[in-house]
This record gives structure tokens, C-alpha cells and sequence, in this order.
């Protein structure tokens, strides 16, 4: 990994830090024998088809902000990490879990629920369903999504479905290369 992207890589970790430290609280890391996980909720009802939004499918489960966690997480086992803190939105805690090539950002919703809130691919190691990671080529970018005008080297590209709404967005550096995918 070039320096640019450790530098992108470390520069989303203390994003997602600050997002969840932004009531003065420390964040702090959770165990999995300390605190409820995904995997310990109840399961929740046969849920109806997921919104045709930009997601990552990872095994059976569509991960995409908006989507309810308690009906997701648990079909991919247990993260390598969880960091949580208290949320400045709702009652409850924001959450970042990670797993191996990508992370899933959760915040408490008014009713007492968690949602998710963005998923980011970490490595080259996972694709978008479409086929896109980190260190493919722009040309590649609009191949698979078709024409856009970079902001700041960023591509968005954003499908609305039943009153959810998700931006893909793709950030190159100035050689053209992926370096970012975030689903927010």
C-alpha cells in the first residue's frame, strides 16, 4: 500500500473517531463478552426485499445505509472489532464494526432501533457488486457506472428506491487509481 492510501486509510479511521467521539466522549472498544453484539439481538421478522440501492452483498446479507443491522449483521459473524461511543443524534451509541475489507458505521434511530449509516470498502480485497475496487483504474469507474464529473477526484453516483437514497462514492488520486469506496 502506497502512502497516499495509508494516508486515505488513516484519514477514514480518525473520520469515523471523530464522528463518534463528537460529544466529548471517549470512544471505547467493545469485547465481545462486555457488550450486546449484533449476533446476541433477537431475530427480527422475514424481512421484505431490500431497496434497489447501491450495497455490498457480502454472503446472503445487502449491507447499504438505512438498512436495519439487527436483520444483517448477524449473518456475518462476529467482527474483528467494534468501537463504539455515545451518539450526539439519539439516545444509544454510534458503532463501527469491522470486518476483514470493509467497515459498517451505525447510529441509534429516535425509536430505540440502530441503522446503518455507511460502509466502507478497507482493502482490495472486496468489490462493489459490480465488480470496482480499490486500485482499479477511473476508466474502470465509468465502464461499470457510466459517465460523472469528479468533484475532488470524488465519483458519486446515487439510486433512490422506496424512500432510501445511496450515494456510491469513489475517490481516485491524481494518477486515476481508486483509492476510496464509501456506500453513504
Amino acid at each position: 500500500m502506497n502512502t497516499f492510501n495509508r494516508f486515505l486509510v488513516l484519514l477514514a479511521v480518525l473520520l469515523a473517531v471523530l464522528a463518534l467521539s463528537a460529544c466529548g466522549e471517549t470512544p471505547a472498544v467493545v469485547d465481545g463478552e462486555s457488550s450486546t453484539t449484533p449476533a446476541e439481538t433477537t431475530a427480527a421478522p422475514e424481512p421484505a426485499a431490500p431497496p434497489a440501492v447501491y450495497g455490498l452483498t457480502v454472503g446472503e446479507s445487502l449491507l447499504y445505509p438505512g438498512a436495519d443491522p439487527a436483520a444483517v449483521l448477524p449473518a456475518l459473524g462476529e467482527p474483528l472489532d467494534c468501537l463504539e461511543a455515545p451518539s450526539c443524534v439519539h439516545d444509544g451509541m454510534d458503532r463501527v464494526y469491522y470486518y476483514a475489507g470493509y467497515e459498517i458505521n451505525t447510529q441509534p434511530t429516535a425509536d430505540g432501533g440502530e441503522v446503518i449509516v455507511s460502509v466502507y470498502l478497507t482493502d482490495d480485497s472486496i468489490t462493489t457488486d459490480e465488480g470496482l475496487r480499490i486500485g482499479d483504474s477511473a476508466d474502470k469507474i465509468v465502464q461499470m457506472y457510466g459517465e460523472a464529473a469528479p468533484e475532488g477526484g470524488v465519483y458519486v453516483y446515487t439510486k433512490t428506491d422506496r424512500g432510501v437514497s445511496v450515494s456510491l462514492n469513489i475517490q481516485t488520486n491524481g494518477s486515476g487509481e481508486v483509492t476510496s469506496i464509501f456506500y453513504s
